[in-house]
């Protein structure tokens, strides 16, 4: 995707780190500098998208890499380009992430596009990845509107090999001239509205004749259509089974060319659609035939499809002996655990000891960051967890409704400028009574540690100005500010019981550099001497994964320890000791 960006002469590449798209972002800045164009990680998808539109405005051609949900938090901005237009080409490429592997939801990017009424194309492989981009980029400019660049985890976590361009276009010089199409207010709304219907029927006949959609019929009774990576598992099953099929590839998946279905349609008795998440080809399909039409009847709405589930749907429909029946898919249901040393560990120990002194009257508002781990035992540390930034306004809503115990929102650094900002501004504005710890550990750790305003040098490493969260805090109208060192747990216990105590807005900020950054770098060599009385304190509340149980009580494995030292002071029997 990076190497069809370049081919393509972009000028912008703009992002938010997000699984499964972050290597996107992160292959293009290794080669921003070499090729002369701008490449950032923002602070959230929808800054993101407004500066790729930017420089789309100013003739630069721009693409925007993000994961599904960040195409939530862009849509506002998207919705009104579509209207505009744009000088420029401008990709957006989404990343779904349909099993959930390491999101909250699911939600079908191409849903965004048909609400925008702007293209959406799918590659079934690394080749047309890369070659889409370019092809996206043509269609951006021809009728004025950004692109959908569609991918899962099997095309963003593959290797392929792929054929490159020798050489790549110079940039094109920056060029902005004032039309007031991108004045989308009233009363020209409704014209740039009309404008943008009215390339609907356009674009529609431009992609009847998209290279990337193939359709091959040779005479069987039953059809697929398939659409993305899904192609693949499609090809395969068929082979597997020893089927003889009529198939479309589809790579237009908003609009959708009627005249390759058709054919497909027509030749077939029986027809499969074979798409991951919602049945938007097979609804329309089913617009130009609705009897033996087969897709979520037969293959789920939810969750990766693989070539087992295609070759089960195909024997549904077919009575074939399906070879897969005796084929079980292992799911991995290991919980996972904050990494060892990690200084959310600590801040969350913290937490629950000064909480549980309150009995049940309390409640701890979620993020979305590597330190929703917490919610799993031995800490079980947080209540809810819904999107980025919205703990601190899940906090503000039970203290507006009413809730009478203490009120805590728990939120990462990176995720605090994604969208906490705002949060935290309408707590003070409204003033609510609660308290917001911000994890600091100077980084956007759970997808690989990418810089954010607090870390201090940009995506290029270069140093930057460093955005203090406490001051932060103090100007959106925290009554209290605290900040504190999660490893001095005696130091964090104090400050968070001040806070929750003092009553309206208070703020801790709990700092210290992530455990995987400081690059595992021993701070001390700790162990447990003979007096361990086994209580097993250390193992049940606080859990370090470098903590076991032996014969003769406790063992800290010292080939795995980073020696943060926190282990003494939650040990009650004062038995673990410094070397």
């Amino acid at each position: 995707m990076a190497q069809g960006a370049v081919e393509s002469g972009i000028g912008v590449a703009t992002s938010y780190p997000g699984a499964p798209a972050t290597e996107i972002m992160e292959s293009l800045i290794k080669s921003s500098r070499r090729m002369g164009f701008h490449a950032q990680w923002s602070v959230n998808e929808k800054v993101a998208f407004e500066i790729a539109a930017g420089a789309a405005f100013n003739n630069v051609r721009s693409i925007c890499v993000m994961k599904h949900l960040g195409a939530n938090v862009m849509m506002d901005s998207l919705n009104v380009v579509a209207y505009s237009g744009v000088k420029a080409g401008l990709v957006v490429v989404v990343a779904d992430d349909p099993g959930g592997y390491s999101s909250q939801n699911a939600v079908d990017s191409r849903l965004h596009a048909i609400m925008a009424k702007i293209p959406c194309i799918e590659p079934t492989c690394g080749q047309e990845a890369k070659d889409m981009v370019s092809e996206a980029f043509g269609l951006s400019e021809r009728f004025s509107l950004p692109v959908i660049l569609r991918l899962t985890p099997r095309i963003c976590h593959s290797n392929f090999e792929v054929m490159v361009k020798a050489t790549v276009p110079p940039l094109r010089k920056p060029s902005f001239s004032r039309d007031p199409q991108y004045l989308c207010i009233p009363p020209r709304t409704n014209l740039l509205h009309e404008r943008l219907n009215e390339k609907q029927g356009l674009l529609l006949k431009h992609l009847r004749k998209f290279k990337f959609n193939r359709v091959s019929c040779n005479g069987a009774q039953v059809g697929i259509v398939a659409s993305g990576f899904s192609y693949n598992y499609v090809m395969e099953a068929v082979n597997v089974l020893g089927m003889r099929t009529n198939v479309l590839k589809l790579a237009t998946t908003n609009p959708i060319p009627p005249e390759p279905v058709i054919k497909l349609v027509k030749s077939s008795k029986q027809v499969l659609i074979v798409e991951e998440l919602e049945p938007i080809v097979e609804d329309f399909v089913k617009t130009i035939r609705n009897t033996g039409i087969h897709g979520k009847d037969l293959l789920p709405r939810s969750g990766e499809l693989s070539t087992e589930l295609v070759a089960k749907a195909l024997c549904a429909m077919t009575g074939k002996r399906n070879p897969f029946t005796r084929r079980r898919r292992h799911v991995d249901d290991t919980i996972p655990s904050l990494c060892i040393g990690c200084p959310h560990r600590a801040s969350y120990y913290a937490l629950n000891k000064v909480l549980r002194s309150y009995g049940g009257e309390y409640v701890v508002a979620g993020d979305r960051g590597c330190y929703n781990l917490g919610a799993h035992k031995p800490l079980v540390a947080i209540d809810t967890c819904l999107s980025m930034g919205s703990s601190i306004g899940i906090a503000q809503g039970f203290f507006h409704s009413g809730f009478r115990g203490k009120i805590v929102a728990v939120i990462g650094d990176s995720t605090f400028f994604h969208n906490g900002v705002n949060a935290l501004l309408n707590a003070g504005h409204n003033r609510a009574n609660l308290t917001v710890i911000v994890l600091d550990n100077e980084w956007t750790s759970m997808t690989g540690h990418q810089p954010n305003p607090g870390t201090g040098i940009d995506c290029q490493g270069t140093s930057t100005k460093r955005t203090s969260i406490a001051d932060m805090a103090r100007v959106a109208g925290a009554d209290m500010v605290l900040e504190a060192n999660p490893y001095d747990v005696r130091g964090t216990i104090s400050a968070l019981k001040s806070a929750i105590n003092a009553g309206g807005l208070s703020v801790v900020v709990l700092s210290q550099t992530c455990a995987l950054k400081a690059g595992g770098k021993r701070i001390g060599e700790y162990y447990v001497t003979g007096d361990c009385n086994g209580c097993m304190h250390c193992i049940n509340a606080f859990g370090c994964p470098v903590m076991s149980v032996s014969e003769g009580g406790v063992v800290i494995d010292p080939r795995r320890c980073t020696g943060c030292g926190v282990c003494v002071s939650v040990c009650a029997a004062g038995c673990i000791r410094k070397r």
